[in-house]
């Protein structure tokens, strides 16, 4: 009596169940990794808007380091604010921060991707960067007003 001797399908059965698990586990992965992509670029173009508040003493310079670092990744979806302003005398510090709102699709989808502004995505989608540096010159007095 040969009853449920037949294991040719066994291969099959198993591979239908972990292949899912496999490509969701992959995709994760890929998300994670954009995440802290983003995360580290944000974290470099504060650094670098900081850097160009401290050393230039001009406050539209800020926002041209932080935009020049953040096109790796993106081109409008960040916001810059810097503490305080008008930006301090020479030797006190000031903090650079850039708020990335990270679309969701992770820009896996081009087309839905352009779509997207920082009001519809989701909280966990915020990349956050923030550095401070102290003023190594003098403020542009009166400090312009940037286009």
């Amino acid at each position: 009596m040969r009853l449920f001797r037949d294991e040719y399908g066994q291969a099959l059965v198993e591979a239908a169940l972990i292949i899912p698990i496999l490509l969701f586990l992959l995709m994760g992965m890929f998300v994670v990794g954009f995440w802290l992509n983003a995360i580290q670029v944000a974290t470099a173009a504060a650094r670098e808007g900081a850097r160009a508040a401290t050393l230039t003493g001009d406050v539209c310079k800020i926002g041209a380091a932080v935009a020049d670092t953040m096109k790796i990744i993106d081109t409008k979806h960040y916001e810059i604010s810097a503490n305080p302003l008008p930006l301090p005398a020479r030797g006190e510090g000031v903090t650079v921060q850039v708020t990335y709102q990270i679309p969701f699709g992770f820009q896996f989808f081009r087309s839905e991707y352009a779509s997207v502004n920082a009001t519809t995505t989701y909280p966990f989608s915020t990349a956050l960067g923030q550095a401070t540096g102290r003023m190594e010159v003098d403020p542009q007095n009166p400090q312009p007003a940037c286009p």
